[in-house]
């Protein structure tokens, strides 16, 4: 079947044609990464600020969930939630972030709540 014809809908993409065709809906999560450099602890503190700010104005969405690790190498890696993205987009944005199309695997990451942020 040519869906590029259905009502004039021009050229489409895999994930468009996936949700136009079974009608579901892709949850998005994010990722941010800092690279170890000289002033990497100073942009965690900052991002932490953020994710502590954006989720407690959203009074903690249910599902909100951002995930942490730092490597042996001095990287720091941060996952979001689609529900998280969502109350965080300008972070998101601030920080560069990536679009994972699919929950990553979180093994090793530390769920930030409450206490993580103080």
């Amino acid at each position: 079947m040519d869906y590029c014809r259905l009502g004039g809908l021009g050229t489409i993409n895999a994930h468009a044609l996936v949700i136009f065709v079974t009608g579901e809906t892709i949850m998005t999560w994010y990722q941010i990464k800092v690279p170890k450099s000289a002033v990497s602890d100073l942009a965690h503190k900052a991002l932490l600020g953020m994710i502590r700010h954006c989720l407690g104005a959203a009074r903690h969405p249910k599902g909100a969930a951002v995930y942490h690790r730092h490597t042996d190498e001095g990287e720091r890696f941060y996952f979001f939630s689609p529900q998280a993205a969502k109350v965080c987009k300008q972070t998101l944005k601030i920080f560069g972030a990536r679009k994972k199309f699919r929950q990553p695997d979180v093994t090793g990451f530390t769920l930030l709540g409450l206490g993580h942020f103080e």
